[in-house]
């Protein structure tokens, strides 16, 4: 049976170069986000567990992947953000020249809890991106567990979230053809 460690302090590896570190801690220190353009800070802790809403990112409503949508300025996706959900990083932003923001939730800022991640700020926000990285591939990071839910309802056909699957809150056809569009483009 393989055991899973969230931190080196937990692993019982007694080699300290084979224990588990997140990529953003040492001797790594190369940020999840520089992969993928987003990384876990925090979402779905206790005081803030959502769902939440996905809201458009006026600025990037160019951005090909929204062709056809219908997507406007100021349009949400309900209760896209929940479970567990990912942002970009301020460690990141400013070094990711390819990085879009798609769509944004925007969290709490909360203190960093001592010993359970590294990083510079600790939020409960949620990006769904499009990144394209030094080497030219193109990463769709959508941000949030419960993202695909609101795609068809919900996983398992049960209620994704209390409220959210019933006849006046179908499953989001314009987040459906922006993902059309997204897979359109990375299948090419």
């Amino acid at each position: 049976m393989r055991e899973e460690y969230r931190s080196s302090a937990a692993d019982p590896s007694p080699n300290p170069r084979q224990k588990t570190v997140r990529w953003r801690e040492a001797p790594l220190n190369r940020p999840e986000c520089s992969l993928v353009g987003v990384q876990w800070q925090g979402g779905d802790d206790s005081r803030d567990p959502g769902p939440h809403h996905y809201a458009v990112v006026a600025r990037d409503l160019s951005d090909p992947w929204f062709r056809g949508t219908g997507f406007e300025a100021g349009d949400t996706v309900r209760g896209a953000v929940g479970r567990d959900w990912d942002a970009v990083a301020p460690e990141c932003a400013d070094d990711l020249p390819g990085l879009t923001v798609l769509f944004h939730y925007e969290g709490k800022r909360t203190p960093q809890p001592d010993g359970v991640y590294t990083s510079t700020f600790h939020s409960t926000s949620a990006d769904f991106v499009r990144y394209r990285t030094p080497s030219g591939a193109t990463v769709l990071a959508v941000g949030s567990m419960e993202l695909g839910w609101v795609l068809a309802s919900s996983a398992d056909g049960s209620p994704a979230a209390d409220g959210l699957t019933d006849p006046s809150h179908p499953p989001a056809p314009r987040l459906q053809r922006l993902l059309r569009n997204a897979f359109d483009e990375l299948s090419r």
